[in-house]
């Protein structure tokens, strides 16, 4: 059974599911998998999806992979965004597709098309008043394009605290780089993330406990890791949902996707089988908040 494509217009939260599954898949350097999710993502998006994709596959070591990736989308990317309309609950945002567009190309060694379509992304923040939110997406594809002051200049123009949503993932990425710098810059700011314990988790994993306590005494925090998820809770509660009807596993599949990838532990053994890939159509909007540190 294939990932469902009805994500519907008005449902951005399969496709935000979706996404983030085919950049996991990308970063582990599973291009047959990021196919799957990329066809299975609401139809606005699915161009802009492929070619984020295609940058972390190159990252990845596979840049013959992202080149053929991102040619079945590339047309569709420049049709998209002239588009006189930026449909942003059904696209995604605007600034991060652009720069996801501008690394595809990057790696690909196109540096005129990528410096065309950095300039787009920057355009379109500027529109977005600089939110973090769409700041960070564009940060961390001008990282992954070797664009380092490029990325600088971006991130320190930022101001405030950038938030969880986009700021979790990239300090995620920053770590796995060992970039400890850009970690103390997204904390300066940072106000209550110990939600979930995703980023505490991630600095004693990254044994970056000095910026740990660091930030904790400026917020006031205690730092009381409570007990995780090991691989037996997870695996569980994937035979859990196995057992269940199809129609009632969308929500626990999301659930469990995301759980996974926050505690590094998707792979195979819970990601791949096809049957349970999120379809889910009636999620909150609170759960499309859930941090995800695994996904850049």
């Amino acid at each position: 059974m294939e990932p469902s494509t009805s994500g519907g217009p008005g449902l951005p939260w399969p496709g935000e599911a979706l996404h983030e599954a085919a950049l996991i898949r990308a970063r582990r350097g599973e291009p047959d998998g990021v196919r799957v999710l990329v066809k299975a993502s609401p139809e606005g998006r699915r161009p802009f999806v492929a070619a984020e994709a295609a940058m972390v596959l190159a990252s990845a070591g596979l840049p013959d992979d992202a080149r053929t990736l991102f040619a079945d989308y590339e047309r569709a990317c420049e049709g998209l965004w002239g588009e006189p309309v930026w449909y942003a609950m059904m696209w995604g945002g605007q600034a991060r597709a652009g720069a996801a567009v501008g690394g595809a190309y990057a790696a690909q060694g196109d540096r005129e098309r990528a410096d065309r379509w950095f300039e787009r992304a920057r355009e379109a923040l500027s529109e977005q008043h600089g939110e973090w939110d769409h700041r960070l997406p564009v940060v961390w594809a001008l990282l992954e394009s070797g664009r380092e002051d490029e990325a600088r200049a971006l991130l320190d123009e930022g101001t405030g605290d950038p938030g969880h949503r986009a700021g979790v993932p990239f300090v995620g990425y920053a770590l796995r780089k060992g970039r400890a710098d850009l970690v103390e810059r997204i904390l300066r700011e940072a106000e209550g993330w110990f939600d979930e314990w995703t980023v505490a988790h991630l600095l004693r994993q990254y044994g970056q406990t000095e910026l740990l306590h660091e930030w904790a005494e400026r917020n006031g925090l205690a730092i009381v890791e409570p007990r995780e998820p090991v691989d037996e809770d997870l695996a569980r509660r994937y035979a859990e949902i196995a057992r269940t009807p199809p129609a009632q596993r969308q929500g626990p599949t999301v659930d469990l996707l995301l759980r996974a990838a926050e505690q590094g532990r998707l792979s195979a053994r819970w990601g791949a089988p096809r049957p349970l890939w999120p379809t889910a159509r009636d999620q909150q909007a609170s759960g499309a908040s859930r941090t995800r540190a695994g996904t850049w």
